[in-house]
């Protein structure tokens, strides 16, 4: 896979502490958008591609939208892996896809970057193009000590690189669905404490 941009984390999949973490989040993903066979899939935010394969066997058609301009990178990479996806740019304020067209929407690791006041708009523009009785699922990180300290070691301000905490994410969902389920990474641990989290929407 190659680096959509200087800050792309994907080499932090190949490392020993990270790439475990960074996949179990792409887990948590997968498991609350469950196995159910879907007509078209959109992965808002799909970065170098990692997650597209896999969603791609889960549906007849499958789209991507990022900020990044790199789409010829990751289709190179999708063409290697025999997958088809409609990947555009654009972000999840403005999606450029009629009303309800998608049966499911996965956003993962997204919505933190969006400034608090945005996070209402967002989340509408994902129900727009959300088809009644669809799916949402979104991933976030938990904002604690633990992470706040990672993202400084690896050199990013954590409320600049994370304008939205997660529990102003987890009640902008609450009030933009109907029905939603939290889980989180680990779960051994209160949710405050924990490093990832992931939202179903309904």
């Amino acid at each position: 896979m190659a680096k959509t941009n200087k800050d792309d984390p994907v080499a932090y999949y190949y490392k020993l502490l990270t790439g475990w973490l960074y996949r179990k989040r792409l887990e948590i993903g997968m498991a609350l958008l469950g196995n159910e066979h879907r007509h078209r899939i959109l992965e808002i935010g799909y970065g170098s591609g990692v997650l597209l394969p896999i969603l791609a066997a889960s549906c007849d058609e499958l789209y991507g939208v990022d900020v990044h301009k790199n789409t010829p990178a990751v289709g190179a990479m999708l063409a290697v892996e025999g997958v088809q996806a409609n990947l555009a740019v654009g972000n999840v304020l403005h999606l450029d896809y009629p009303q309800g067209m998608f049966d499911a929407v996965i956003s993962l690791s997204v919505l933190e970057h969006l400034m608090p006041g945005d996070l209402t708009r967002a989340l509408k523009e994902v129900r727009r193009v959300l088809r009644p009785g669809g799916v949402a699922v979104f991933g976030f990180p938990v904002r604690n000590v633990v992470t706040n300290a990672f993202y400084r070691l690896v050199g990013f301000n954590p409320m600049k690189l994370h304008p939205s905490a997660h529990r102003e994410i987890v009640e902008a969902v609450q009030v933009s669905f109907k029905r939603i389920h939290v889980t989180w990474f680990p779960r051994w641990v209160p949710m405050d404490l924990a490093l990832y989290m992931g939202v179903r929407s309904e």
